[in-house]
């Protein structure tokens, strides 16, 4: 699955691969300075990956880290499903919603 994840307070979005992409977002979050967001979610292979970084190798920082273009943003809006989908609510007492 490809994901983006997008840095709360400078933008950026990294765009990377991974099956599971909620345990990748916790894995950067513990070296990365500032808060991460899941902000998209697509699926599609290694080598879909690779496509999407060389169409945006003009808005590469570092990596797989992007500036947050409107092209890339309109491409991750336009082609991701949102992240939301798979957040779990817990409200106590066994109740739980579940945002798709």
């Amino acid at each position: 699955m490809i994901y983006f994840i997008r840095g709360k307070e400078s933008g950026n979005i990294k765009i990377g691969y991974s099956a599971t992409p909620n345990k990748r977002k916790s894995n950067l979050q513990t070296s990365h300075y500032e808060e991460l967001e899941l902000i998209g979610l697509m699926d599609g292979s290694l080598e879909d990956e690779a496509a999407i970084h060389k169409t945006f190798v003009n808005f590469n920082i570092r990596g797989e880290w992007y500036r947050p273009s409107q092209e890339v943003l309109e491409f991750v809006d336009s082609n991701a499903k949102s992240s939301e989908f798979n957040i779990v609510t817990s409200f106590g007492n066994g109740i739980f919603r579940i945002t798709w």
